[in-house]
């Protein structure tokens, strides 16, 4: 008998009502992905194809098109698109930062290098010596016992001159949603992060308790059979055998 998970309802809210009707959040599998789409899902020859008519041995060279990991990642959650149109002035050579939102009310602050001290993002975030921590106009209501997982939106098609940084709160019980952004572009200048670019990647999850086991290979045999057979066969067979479909609306 199939297990139907429960639905959990995401909320969510904000003040603004043109923000609400025009911009907001979006369930990640309604993200553009053109990338994906023209991908070929097959190498053949060293290129990449979409011929169908390939060898059993062929098929089995695949792209990220065919990769059920990477695509429930794409799927994973929502996606908040930045709600401004926000001008970047940057200047890496004097380690400053500053931004201007067109909507006149983004609040934001920022996070000095020093309380990354001796933390290994503290050597990506130079030579700006700072993060920007934006005020999202969302807030984040979701049922009690559940936190969100917020982190980059690394496979959709965004902006590369900035990274968000990931971190995990508590949205049951606190609905801010800010955003830890690390800006990457070099040199000096201006630029227009623009509005509607996907901005974060949101993941609401139960709160859980896990307690670590570790086996020898011995004891883990019957697993790592079953994997051989679904990982090690030319059809690839963990998307028929193993994987469950996932769904966030």
């Amino acid at each position: 008998m199939s297990h139907t998970p429960p639905n959990v309802k995401i909320e969510f809210w904000t003040e603004d009502l043109e923000l609400c009707a025009n911009n907001p959040p979006y369930a990640s599998k309604n993200a553009k992905l053109s990338w994906l789409r023209n991908m070929p899902p097959y190498i053949a020859g060293g290129v990449q194809t979409n011929n169908p008519n390939l060898s059993i041995l062929e098929k089995g060279n695949r792209t990220i098109k065919t990769c059920p990991g990477i695509n429930d990642h794409l799927e994973l959650g929502y996606i908040v698109p930045l709600w401004t149109d926000l001008i970047i002035r940057y200047d890496c050579f004097a380690g400053s930062l500053s931004i201007e939102a067109f909507d006149k009310k983004t609040d934001h602050h920022f996070h000095d290098i020093k309380q990354l001290k001796n933390c290994p993002v503290e050597k990506t975030v130079s030579p700006y010596n700072l993060v920007l921590n934006l005020h999202s106009p969302w807030k984040l209501k979701i049922p009690e016992g559940y936190s969100t997982y917020i982190f980059h939106p690394y496979w959709l098609e965004t902006d590369e001159y900035f990274t968000i940084l990931p971190g995990i709160v508590d949205n049951d019980a606190f609905h801010t949603l800010n955003l830890i952004l690390k800006w990457n572009k070099l040199g000096k200048g201006e630029y227009l992060l623009k509005k509607g670019t996907p901005l974060a990647q949101v993941f609401p999850f139960k709160r859980e308790s896990f307690s670590l086991s570790i086996s020898s290979e011995e004891g883990m045999k019957p697993i790592t059979k079953q994997e051989d057979t679904i990982f090690n066969s030319f059809l690839r067979k963990y998307r028929r055998l193993a994987w469950s479909k996932k769904n966030y609306s």
